[in-house]
């Protein structure tokens, strides 16, 4: 039974968003783990910096609750296999990690998962910890639900995708980058400039905060990111995912565009397209798309037939870097097909194609 705190509020609806999609790639996560025949990572690790309570005030799970609620499904799997499975909790306000503590008895007894819980700085937790994360023998998810924008700094964040076997899933309040992008304290975390800020789409905010991030990635470095937006009253906020790994962004799309079947992204009409899936023009009787998906398949189409992109790998690479699964590009390269831009002897992009290492060695996409 949770410990309840009558001063807070129950989880607003973009709260909600937010710990489902994160519960939903925990789900995809975990089985790639735990379920392998042959164990290559001896040893899980699932990180919440900033755990909160784990409830909310009317009994809703929390991101604490959540993670151990769903190893526990694989309770028999990680004892059969031996397996060591750690979940770290964080919280820095006292009152709330001492009821966190609390909620957290119950799972203390189970002997297949140990539970360490902190009530410490970020900062200075995170860098306690970074030596275990960065472990060659450990798998690693991170969730990292900071109340503002100071904590996930250049510097953490380049530790963050410098760790093997590691996967983050971190929330940030976009829109306070517009409100306080000139004052010192927000400057000395972050380096973004101002100027990219002006003149921007407010509901694509968190876009621009994303583009920010994914330019601190090294040129030489394969990384992979994705975001997605989450209005709340009036203030956008946003997660944005990282990985090494094609299959872990193929799953986080995954479930983003089960959440948003347009475009995968948000929770409301971030392009302002103004209309539902399958919708026609009154006057040329097409099927209307996304401004989003119209600017991929005339960009997907365009560095195909210049042969910028020459392989399936390379294609469903593009896709993932850009927000679409492999179903959605696959219409493309079909359309492309029937149109004779590329050969009938095309393979479609497939649930295994993440498998392959070797680039060069991809079926090419002949023109």
């Amino acid at each position: 039974m949770p410990t309840k705190n009558l001063f807070r509020k129950p989880f607003d609806e973009g709260t909600k968003t937010k710990l489902t999609l994160f519960e939903k790639y925990l789900l995809e996560w975990l089985p790639v783990f735990l379920s392998p025949n042959k164990i290559i990572w001896p040893e899980i690790n699932i990180f919440d910096f900033f755990a909160g309570e784990g409830f909310d005030c009317i009994g809703t799970k929390g991101s604490p609750i959540l993670i151990l609620d769903n190893i526990k499904k694989y309770e028999s799997l990680i004892r059969s296999k031996n397996l060591k499975v750690n979940v770290y909790f964080n919280e820095f306000t006292k009152t709330a990690y001492d009821t966190l503590v609390e909620n957290l008895i119950p799972f203390e007894k189970e002997d297949y998962i140990k539970i360490h819980h902190y009530n410490e700085d970020f900062q200075l937790v995170f860098k306690r910890l970074y030596p275990q994360i960065k472990a060659s023998n450990t798998a690693n998810l991170i969730f990292l639900d900071q109340n503002g924008i100071k904590q996930i700094n250049e510097d953490v964040f380049l530790k963050l995708i410098t760790a093997n076997t590691t996967d983050f899933l971190f929330f940030i309040s976009s829109s306070l980058f517009t409100r306080f992008s000139e004052h010192e304290a927000f400057t000395k975390h972050v380096s973004i400039n101002k100027n990219d800020l002006l003149n921007k789409n407010y509901y694509n905010i968190h876009r621009t905060i994303f583009n920010y991030y994914k330019s601190l990635i090294p040129f030489s470095k394969s990384y992979y990111l994705a975001p997605f937006s989450i209005k709340k009253n009036s203030n956008i906020y946003g997660l944005i995912f990282g990985t090494h790994h094609t299959l872990g962004i193929e799953k986080f799309l995954n479930q983003s565009w089960k959440l948003d079947k347009i475009r995968g992204e948000a929770n409301f009409d971030i392009d302002n397209d103004n209309h539902t899936i399958g919708q026609v023009d009154l006057f040329s009787n097409k099927v209307l798309g996304p401004k989003k998906t119209e600017a991929f398949e005339s960009d997907l189409r365009a560095l195909i037939i210049n042969k910028t992109l020459k392989s399936n790998y390379q294609v469903y690479e593009y896709g993932l870097t850009n927000g679409f699964l492999p179903k959605h590009t696959n219409v493309i390269l079909k359309n492309l097909k029937t149109e004779k831009i590329i050969k009938n002897d095309y393979v479609s992009l497939n649930g295994d194609i993440h498998k392959i290492k070797d680039i060069d060695k991809q079926t090419l996409i002949t023109i």
